[in-house]
């Protein structure tokens, strides 16, 4: 699927958004998380990248 791209995963990331990636075909690089989002300055040449959610719908409640 990736084609041997990179895939940027929030760090710390859940294990199943690694083994996804690798299983189709991209190596991972971790993207750091500030308070309150994904650091997207950090992002270079990566062919996608898996970030969760702060916030579930519809109450906008936070996890943390």
């Amino acid at each position: 699927m990736l084609g041997g791209g990179a895939v940027a995963v929030e760090a710390p990331g859940l294990p199943f958004h690694h083994g996804t990636a690798r299983r189709g075909g991209g190596s991972v690089v971790p993207m750091r998380v500030g308070e309150n989002r994904a650091c997207a300055r950090d992002l270079g040449e990566e062919r996608a990248v898996v970030v969760t959610p702060a916030h579930h719908h519809p109450t906008g409640a936070s996890p943390y």
